[in-house]
């Protein structure tokens, strides 16, 4: 059944819905509409199908699916979509916390400390100005981290192939695809801080709390997401990612 999106009036496919939340995206104007609204404004005429293809995987139905996944935490601000070929989890850049004017004021005084030495050792010698560099770059790791923690935005998309995760920041965005297929395990692990610095934000009563986060792993390889949420997201979205792979496979 074809739904006419009444913003742009192009058709959508009914099968694009999301039942559970009685939802639909215009794939062309990205327009969200409710489900029942647009199928009582649909007119009687009979619509001609468009025909269709078969496939080398089979979609369950978006009924069967939606029933199994876990309700999601009271207040959360991430969302989820789930149709008959995908399920995917979006998360927001989250709110500005106490811990991060902090950081913010913290870093921001590295930087004009720095700047101010940088320029009494340049008097004397540029060379000896240079010994700054490493202290930049600290001062650049926590505000740069800061900043790219406030405004990132995630997309994790499952599909009966991959899991596809997308970071969306500022300044840099970043994409991993992995198959269904070579993934071991999606659980909470310990992991290694690329930078400590970015990081301190996130420290509080049990310490780093950034150095446990959900993985996706794949091999040797160690795929983080939601680093940025709370613990309570992080673990509800575990379990649907378990168990949307589980539907898929």
């Amino acid at each position: 059944m074809e739904l006419k999106c009444t913003k742009c009036g192009d058709n959508m496919d009914s099968r694009l819905a999301n039942v559970q939340t009685n939802l639909i995206q215009c794939p062309s104007c990205k327009t969200i509409h409710k489900l029942s609204r647009l199928i009582d404004n649909q007119d009687n005429k009979p619509v001609k199908e468009k025909p269709v293809y078969k496939t080398n995987y089979d979609h369950r139905e978006m009924a069967s699916l939606s029933d199994n996944l876990p309700e999601k935490p009271t207040g959360s601000k991430l969302e989820v979509f789930a149709t008959y070929s995908s399920v995917e989890i979006i998360a927001p850049p989250v709110r500005f916390k106490t811990t991060d004017l902090f950081v913010a004021g913290f870093g921001g005084f590295w930087l004009l400390f720095i700047a101010f030495w940088t320029f009494m050792a340049a008097q004397a010698s540029i060379i000896f100005a240079l010994f700054s560099i490493p202290f930049w770059l600290v001062g650049f790791g926590m505000v740069g981290g800061l900043i790219r923690r406030l405004a990132e935005k995630q997309y994790i998309e499952v599909d009966s192939q991959n899991i596809t995760i997308r970071k969306k920041g500022l300044f840099f965005s970043s994409q991993d695809e992995i198959p269904l297929h070579l993934i071991d395990s999606i659980s909470r692990k310990n992991i290694k801080l690329k930078n400590a610095f970015s990081n301190i934000g996130n420290i509080n009563a049990k310490g780093l709390n950034s150095l446990n986060k959900p993985v996706i792993q794949m091999g040797v390889k160690e795929i983080t997401f939601l680093e940025n949420v709370l613990e309570i997201e992080q673990n509800w979205a575990i379990e649907l990612l378990k168990k949307a792979v589980a539907n898929y496979r």
